[in-house]
């Protein structure tokens, strides 16, 4: 039985492919099943009435069975369109001359054949598409006329020798015209709602497995996902760990630079005590980092009645210019205090000296471009006399509203800039000063502040020009001001360097 319905279905499908709409494949299978059923009908038949007819009948009715098969090969051979012309054709042919050979004349064989010819109606609609309107009116045409003239064909072919015995025809008449009415009738009626039902029963089944395959793919992505995650838990507990750590050794880190930058301020001494020193006077500093690069010195020579005040700029900012800073702190401490040096280019020369031997020792498998640029201020009361030097960096002297530009030497202190056989010059500059002048010594920092429009340089020439505007008003609102300027300068930009401007009016 399951080969009989693999036969079957491999019969039906013939001429079926991927690229055929639903409908046209409805055409074709049709096509294909009503041949098949033609030929079963016209076999059985023959067994039926074999005994009633001799050799003759038998070819007779034997003969239409290849035209039945012609739809068959046609469709094999993708000739569909063909195929249900042929169909129509052989199913036309047997129906009018085999059915009125087989007829007595008589009323009763002429309503046989009608009767199969209106269960033939159906057939087209079946077998072309609504807008293969010819073909159907085509094929109804040639159904109402053969109906009107079954009467006619029966009457007169009956009288030719068919080779079928009068018993033999009756039993035609009588049970096979009316089961190939039958179906014909049922097989067009229903062929198209089983082969629907069919279709739609493998799509079903295509969804049911599709679905299922579906299933276990989401199962598997799921278990590949469950097991990212949980890597991607492991990892995070890793980071989350590894960023403790991290936040522990910046916690040391930062506690230990605070500590150092208290360290500093107290190696360096309180801005308050030292401004108190003059009549007035400001310290603007600060650091980019928590320690600082520059620092601020000062010394006072009582029995001499001289204040030596110093602004300096070390090499780097943070941690290592700090390290400069207490060096340089500890030689100015040295040279003024230990070995009476208190002329700014004397300080400068020797304080040159020690920090380029130190660097040397510590350093001497390399060159080490470590240093300063200074600016110093010797004030000497009595005299109403100010000495200044500098290393790169210049003095600003605003007198009766006028600014003096004092430059510092070329020479910085420390470094390898230039040739050992150079000898650095650190030039003297001794000025009378008078009630009211401004001095402002400084660091890089200020003017190198980025920001404002287009994030540039605060520049040498603004800075210059902004002292020279403010040098009127007293020191703590210069202070003020210093600090406003640059907050709206820099705006949300970082401190670029280590900020130091020392402010004194005599």
């Amino acid at each position: 039985m399951k080969k009989l319905l693999k036969i079957e279905r491999f019969l039906s499908l013939l001429g079926v492919s991927k690229s055929m709409c639903l409908p046209e494949k409805k055409r074709v299978i049709i096509t294909n099943r009503l041949s098949i059923l033609t030929v079963i009908i016209i076999i059985a038949a023959i067994i039926l009435i074999s005994n009633n007819m001799n050799m003759r009948g038998f070819i007779r009715l034997l003969s239409p069975l290849p035209l039945f098969l012609i739809p068959l090969i046609l469709n094999y051979y993708k000739k569909t369109k063909a195929s249900k012309y042929v169909f129509m054709f052989s199913l036309f042919y047997v129906i009018i001359f085999a059915g009125a050979r087989l007829s007595n004349g008589t009323i009763r064989y002429i309503a046989s054949g009608q009767l199969i010819l209106l269960a033939v109606t159906v057939t087209p609609f079946l077998l072309f598409d609504v807008k293969q309107k010819f073909s159907i009116l085509f094929f109804i045409s040639i159904i109402v006329i053969s109906y009107f003239l079954t009467p006619y064909l029966h009457v007169n072919l009956h009288l030719e020798n068919s080779g079928v015995n009068a018993k033999g025809k009756e039993f035609y008449m009588d049970a096979i015209a009316p089961v190939i009415a039958f179906a014909i009738l049922i097989s067009s009626f229903f062929s198209s709602q089983i082969l629907e039902l069919q279709i739609v029963m493998k799509l079903l089944e295509k969804t049911k497995n599709f679905n299922k395959k579906l299933e276990k793919q989401v199962t598997e992505r799921t278990q590949q996902l469950n097991q990212s995650n949980k890597k991607l838990q492991t990892t995070i507990e890793i980071v989350n760990e590894q960023k403790q750590q991290i936040e522990d050794k910046n916690k040391h880190i930062t506690d230990s630079i605070n500590y150092a930058a208290h360290i500093q301020k107290a190696i360096l001494g309180d801005i308050n005590e030292i401004t108190k020193n003059f009549s007035e006077a400001f310290i603007f500093f600060k650091p980019h980092s928590i320690v600082s690069g520059d620092f601020y010195w000062y010394a006072d020579i009582p029995d001499k009645g001289i204040k030596i005040i110093a602004a300096a700029d070390c090499t780097g900012h943070g941690v290592p210019g700090a390290f400069m800073t207490i060096m340089g702190h500890d030689f100015l401490e040295e040279i003024v205090k230990s070995k009476g040096i208190h002329m700014p280019d004397k300080i400068i020369e020797e304080l040159d000296k020690k920090i380029t031997a130190r660097l040397k020792k510590e350093s001497s498998k390399k060159q080490v471009n470590d240093g300063m640029d200074i600016a110093i201020l010797n004030i000497d009361v009595q005299d109403k006399k100010v000495y200044f030097s500098g290393a790169k960096n210049p003095l600003y002297h605003i007198q009766n509203d006028k600014l003096n530009i004092i430059k510092g030497s070329l020479s910085p202190i420390g470094g390898i800039q230039f040739n050992k056989n150079t000898k650095k010059e650190f030039e003297l500059h001794e000025i009378i000063y008078q009630e009211n002048d401004m001095f402002y010594i400084f660091s890089d920092g200020f003017q190198d502040q980025f920001g404002y429009e287009n994030n540039r340089k605060y520049l040498t020439k603004h800075f210059r020009n902004f002292l020279h505007k403010i040098s009127n008003l007293s020191i703590h609102q210069q202070a003020q001001k210093l600090e406003t300027e640059l907050h709206q300068w820099q705006g949300s930009n970082r401190q670029t360097d280590d900020i130091l401007i020392i402010g004194v009016k005599m």
